[in-house]
Formats: C-alpha cells, sequence, structure tokens
C-alpha cells in the first residue's frame, strides 16, 4: 500500500512540475509580453527620457543638443524631435540651410505628400515637418510608427526637395 501511495504522490509531483514548467515563461516570451504591454500603453504627454527609449529600442542615432532636444542623425544629416512645454505634442523637424529646394520642389511635395508639410522659410531655408497630437492618448507603437513616417518622409523629402535641382 505504501508503495502505490508513493507512486501516486510521485505521478502528481510530475504532474505539478510539468504544469510548473509550461506556466512559467521563457526570459523571451516574457519580454515580449512586456513590450507587447507596453506598447500599447496609452501616452498622453512624454519626455525626452521617454522618446529616447523609443528612438534607441529602434536603434536610431541621435544626441541630446544644449537645448535638451534630441537630434536625430539619419543617412548623414540630421533632424530635430522637439516636445512641447505641456508634452503632450511633438514635432520633427529637419532645416536645410545650405540651398536645396525651390518653391516650385515644396509646392509640389505638399500637394502630392500626406501627413507632412515643407515650406521655405523667411531666411530661404528649406524645412520640412511632421506633428504628432499626444492630446486623447495614443499608444508607445504609435509614436513609434510616427517616428518611422518621419524617417521615411525625411529620406523621401531629400530626394525629391533638397537634391531635386541638384539633378
Amino acid at each position: 500500500m505504501h508503495s502505490i501511495v508513493r507512486t501516486v504522490i510521485a505521478s502528481c509531483m510530475v504532474v505539478a512540475v510539468s504544469a510548473c514548467a509550461q506556466a512559467t515563461p521563457t526570459p523571451q516570451a516574457a519580454a515580449v509580453e512586456r513590450n507587447q504591454s507596453n506598447q500599447s500603453a496609452v501616452i498622453t504627454t512624454t519626455s525626452t527620457e521617454q522618446m529616447e527609449q523609443l528612438l534607441k529600442s529602434q536603434g536610431y542615432a541621435y544626441t541630446i543638443d544644449e537645448d535638451g532636444d534630441l537630434v536625430w542623425m539619419h543617412d548623414g544629416y540630421k533632424s530635430i524631435v522637439l516636445i512641447s512645454r505641456e508634452k503632450n505634442n511633438l514635432m520633427f523637424k529637419a532645416v536645410f540651410t545650405d540651398g536645396g529646394g525651390n518653391l516650385e520642389t515644396v509646392n509640389q511635395w505638399n500637394q502630392n505628400v500626406r501627413y507632412s508639410r515643407s515650406y521655405m522659410s523667411d531666411d530661404g531655408d528649406t524645412v520640412l515637418e511632421l506633428d504628432l497630437d499626444l492630446d486623447g492618448g495614443v499608444t508607445e507603437q504609435h509614436v513609434i510608427e510616427w517616428l518611422k513616417v518621419c524617417r521615411d518622409s525625411f529620406r523621401m523629402w531629400i530626394a525629391d526637395v533638397v537634391l531635386a535641382e541638384q539633378v
């Protein structure tokens, strides 16, 4: 009788250990779950530190300037990510001060491309801007997608506006 009880207890222990092993996520699964949870969190305000984490998580190169703004480097060019005083708006901004672009290419850009605007400043600089309003809340994933749109728009803008007259 004792051997039957030991066999039943041993069988229960094997089942319990097996169930615990299945319920305990691997480190990779736990990281994915944390990442999915973070990306679905609603953001209504942001900070330089939070934006740094997002840029870093996507592998983007950046520095912080003397004003505390994020200077984002891509393809040998610099742009800036500005956070409003209220911390509820983001602006991507690129400025070309060395010529490049003209009113015709800027107007064509604005007629043909969504989600951004380009203009010639009073100083004759060519400017690209994209905004993201955080009022009402957005997910972290939405901010990441906005960064991708900024990156892709910037690359297209360089080719279609800034370098267009040099071709």
